[in-house]
């Protein structure tokens, strides 16, 4: 079996792959249909998340942060909330990346963690967009950070949106639902605590591992 983490960016490789395992998985429900018809047997199944790793041991010291790789897509959502305190690391931007301990500090620095999908925005190609939610999601949860997201439809399989996170679906609402998070502590006090209470209950690493074990392969 094959876990592959790069659909819907990678649409070629996971194409070219899926036919060869008896279970090809991805965490991407829209690339489903084209990987059977790639003549592979794929199967969902989320990313998760390691709660003993993320356990936030920081104040915040951001209003908003954004840990990611660099793209010339997410780069102009970024841009976009210059003018609202965010702090921003990851691979080609200025700070540079994080990793191990330094990583965690980055998720939880901030007062909001925002996730932007890679192809969401102006720019971005709907084709390799997709509707799975990467492994921010359940990291941020998981880290007690209140979560600031697009609208990724597999996102509401996880997470209820306004209770376990916030859900924007272009630039304008993004920064309308900054300003109001930022405004409200109680509102992102309660979005954290929900959020980490269900990526314990329901979206570690041992969970996912479980739910692969009961797929029966044909």
């Amino acid at each position: 079996m094959n876990w592959f983490p790069d659909d819907p960016h990678d649409h070629e490789t996971s194409s070219r792959l899926a036919p060869a395992y008896d279970g090809f998985f991805t965490h991407d429900s829209a690339s489903l249909p084209r990987l059977r018809a790639a003549g592979g047997r794929p199967h969902y199944l989320a990313f998760g998340c390691d709660p003993e790793y993320l356990r936030a041991a920081v104040r915040a010291t951001a209003p908003l942060g954004f840990v990611g790789s660099r793209d010339p897509v997410r780069e102009r959502v970024v841009h976009a909330l210059d003018d609202l305190g965010l702090a921003v690391r990851g691979p080609g931007w200025p700070r540079g990346a994080v990793y191990g301990d330094a990583f965690v500090r980055a998720l939880a620095g901030a007062s909001v963690g925002l996730n932007i999908h890679q192809q969401f925005g102006p720019g971005g190609d709907p084709a390799r967009y997709g509707t799975g939610a990467n492994m921010r999601v359940f990291e941020l949860a998981a880290v007690g950070t209140p979560q600031l997201s697009d609208a990724k439809a597999d996102i509401a399989r996880h997470l209820t949106p306004e209770r376990e996170i916030v859900l924007y679906r272009s630039v304008e609402e993004l920064r309308a639902l900054a300003r109001a998070l930022l405004a409200d502590e109680p509102a992102r006090r309660s979005l954290a605590a929900a959020a980490r209470e269900r990526a314990l209950r329901e979206h570690t690493w041992r969970h996912r591992l479980e739910e692969l074990l009961t797929v029966t392969l044909r």
